[in-house]
């Protein structure tokens, strides 16, 4: 009887989908993170290796729910390792195409270790809006090991933006393997030479962050300076000493009615916040959002799909309770931000158009302003064109230009 309850609201979710989209702008990369419970090991079509071309109907509910986001890289945790999860993974990529006109491919990671069952990671990326990096010779992934479950790094490239973006899930039950994997966590963004060629590092994913009541976040040793976790210190600005929302700490920040649960990754109806955007100081360039008061909605937000009145909620989901809604949906909410990839077009640009040379009335070369052999003289002459110079004769000062 519970089984026919539940694929009662499935039938009735793929009816009363949201209509909403997020309002996205140009020269952004939108990138989202989401835990999806056991996806590929809950649907026998996925279980028990069925052959058929019917998509369950969970998948139609996550690709709803993802679909109002158009993003262009997401990071998917919990993932059944093997065929089941890339069968279901397979079949999200289809729903999200045939029934949203949204296309994606994807890479999967290596076996990162088992929590409820053997899990890898998978992302699923816009291929005209983002494009992987081989990380090594032979895979776009590679682990980054801790104890439980690994760290998976993949390197991007959107538009003039190449960056690193490592998924994590780290441990529920076990303290010994969270601390472990904070502590790896804490190497990256104090050291993030060691882990990639390129300083700007985003670590994203499910860090069960004061979960089970562990205080393992701790281990992080936060800097305002050198870490960014915007949906975090949006109430924690301390980002490791307050373990949920509280209605207080985001009065007045553009929380919609200062509500915590919009805030909240999860469907539990605390408001624990376990999922994060955890990045490097050198990716400030591309937030370009506040770190401590980002405006929500957009610079990053969450799909709060089974909150009523809530961006991409699905009509009914909150109807469920928490087993099955976990079931029908996710347990977790995802969670995005998003990253401006024109900053170096137009620092490069910039430092174009302000390029400017100067030349004394009886030199043979030309100088950068503050170039030591010129600070005397007092008649110079301003010049931007460098054929230009060159077609006077002139050429690049030995102390300053060469």
């Amino acid at each position: 009887m519970k089984r026919i309850f539940i694929l009662a609201f499935l039938v009735f979710f793929t009816s009363f989908t949201s209509a909403e989209k997020l309002n996205k702008e140009e020269g952004y990369i939108y990138i989202a993170t989401f835990n999806v419970f056991k996806l590929g090991s809950v649907a026998s079509k996925y279980t028990d290796s069925i052959t058929t071309e019917q998509i369950p109907e969970r998948i139609t509910n996550l690709a709803n729910v993802l679909a109002v986001g158009d993003f262009d890289l997401i990071a998917l945790q919990e993932v059944a390792f093997g065929e089941g999860g890339e069968r279901a993974v397979s079949d999200l990529i289809n729903a999200l195409k045939d029934k949203h006109g949204l296309e994606y491919r994807v890479v999967h990671s290596q076996h990162i270790g088992r929590g409820l069952m053997p899990e890898m990671i998978s992302f699923l990326f816009d291929p005209n809006e983002v494009s992987p990096s081989q990380i090594n010779n032979d895979s776009f992934t590679e682990l980054i090991k801790i104890e439980g479950r690994d760290l998976v790094n993949s390197q991007w490239k959107a538009g003039h933006f190449d960056f690193n973006l490592i998924s994590a899930h780290l441990a529920w039950g076990s303290e010994e393997d969270r601390i472990d994997g904070f502590k790896k966590i804490n190497d990256i963004l104090k050291k993030p030479s060691d882990f990639a060629s390129d300083p700007d590092i985003i670590i994203l994913g499910d860090f069960n962050r004061f979960g089970d009541g562990q205080e393992s976040v701790k281990f992080i040793e936060y800097t305002q300076d050198k870490i960014l976790a915007p949906n975090i210190t949006i109430f924690d600005p301390a980002f490791n000493e307050k373990k949920s929302v509280r209605k207080k700490d985001i009065v007045g920040k553009g929380v919609p009615n200062d509500n915590p649960q919009l805030l909240s990754t999860t469907v539990a109806k605390n408001t624990y916040v376990y999922d994060a955007f955890i990045m490097t100081g050198d990716v400030r360039e591309e937030f370009d959002g506040s770190t401590t008061q980002p405006i929500y909605g957009v610079d990053f937000g969450i799909i709060a799909f089974d909150e009523v009145g809530a961006f991409g909620y699905q009509q009914g989901a909150e109807k469920l309770k928490h087993n099955d809604l976990k079931v029908a949906f996710s347990d977790h909410r995802p969670l995005w931000m998003r990253f401006n990839v024109t900053k170096a077009a137009n620092a490069d640009e910039a430092q174009i158009a302000e390029q400017f040379f100067y030349t004394t009335p009886h030199g043979k070369r030309y100088h950068e302003k503050s170039c030591s052999t010129i600070q005397h003289s007092h008649s110079l002459k301003e010049w931007s064109d460098i054929e230009a110079l060159a077609s006077h004769g002139f050429r690049p000062c030995k102390v300053c230009l060469e």
